[in-house]
Formats: C-alpha cells, sequence, structure tokens
C-alpha cells in the first residue's frame, strides 16, 4: 500500500535505477503480470529483470498506454463494436428474408431447378403433342423435329444449371 503514494509523488528521472516487483505493479495497475508481459515485449516499456521492472520507464509507458486505450475506447471496446455490427448486419439479413426481400441460396436453387424442369416438361409435351399437328409435316419429320426439339431443350435446361450453378459459386 506504501508503494502507490510514493510511485505518485516520485518524479522517475531523479531514481535511473529505481525498480517496482512484479507484484507491487499489479497490485497498482490491476493487471496481471502475463498482461504487462506482454505490454513490455510490445516495447510499451522495458521487460522485466529478475521480476522487477524500471520504475520510471514503466510508469511512463503504463500511463502512455492506459491513455492510448482511454482514448480509442481499448481493444474489447473495439471488438464487441465490431461484433455489433455483425450481429445487426445478421439481424437486417433475416428481417429482409422473412419480409420476403431476399432469399437464401439453397431455396433460390431448389426453385430453379423447379422451374427449369417444368420448362423441360412443357417443352417436351410440345415437341411429342403439339408440334407435329401445327407444323403439318409426316410423320418422319416429326420425330426428327422433335429429337432436335428434345436435345435443344436439354440444352438449354443444362445452360440454365450450369450458369446458376457458377452464379452461386462466385457468391462471397
Amino acid at each position: 500500500m506504501s508503494a502507490s503514494p510514493k510511485i505518485e509523488v516520485l518524479v522517475p528521472n531523479d531514481l535511473p535505477d529505481a525498480t517496482i516487483s512484479a507484484a507491487e505493479l499489479c497490485k497498482i495497475t490491476g493487471w496481471t503480470d502475463h498482461h504487462h508481459r506482454r505490454l513490455a515485449k510490445k516495447g510499451h516499456f522495458p521487460e522485466p529483470k529478475r521480476g522487477k521492472y524500471l520504475l520510471g520507464p514503466t510508469v511512463r509507458g503504463v500511463l502512455r498506454y492506459a491513455k492510448r486505450l482511454s482514448e480509442r475506447g481499448g481493444h474489447l471496446t473495439e471488438l464487441r463494436a465490431e461484433k455489433l455490427r455483425l450481429e445487426v448486419k445478421r439481424l437486417d439479413l433475416d428481417i429482409d428474408r422473412i419480409s420476403g426481400k431476399t432469399i437464401e441460396i439453397t431455396t433460390q436453387a431448389e426453385f430453379m431447378l423447379r422451374v427449369s424442369t417444368k420448362l423441360k416438361i412443357r417443352l417436351y409435351q410440345f415437341l411429342e403433342k403439339e408440334m407435329p399437328a401445327r407444323a403439318k409435316v409426316d410423320p418422319e419429320t416429326a420425330a426428327r423435329l422433335t429429337v432436335l426439339g428434345r436435345n435443344l431443350a436439354d440444352e438449354m435446361c443444362e445452360t440454365l444449371a450450369r450458369d446458376f450453378a457458377q452464379w452461386n459459386d462466385s457468391r462471397p
């Protein structure tokens, strides 16, 4: 307890060899020795020797570090703010999804598969039932047109599925 008042009134330059123990520094700052050693490794003040820190440079370093923390809100405050921003973003996405403004990729993929399957079925029906009657062609020509039409329908659906998959894979 007597170390705190001495540190407050000491002028570090007057006592260049004065030291403070790790335990005393922990009592004063409320931080752990591990945290002090990390700060020392980062260059905020000299590393301890045999569990003792140089008083002047350590006090100046602790004060500079504490001032910087208070000015920028501290690392934990930054992490909390980032976490809060991410949570708000996620909630905004949930609201957009619930309100129908956006849909999930899996839902969109399922929808595209259903649409392309219905399109393919409808094209097949047209080619087999309606096209020969409308084109007024002989059965052999109608069969060739049906095969060509089926191939075209297959190619269209495959292209649609491939392009959608590529688009989906390119999304972040």
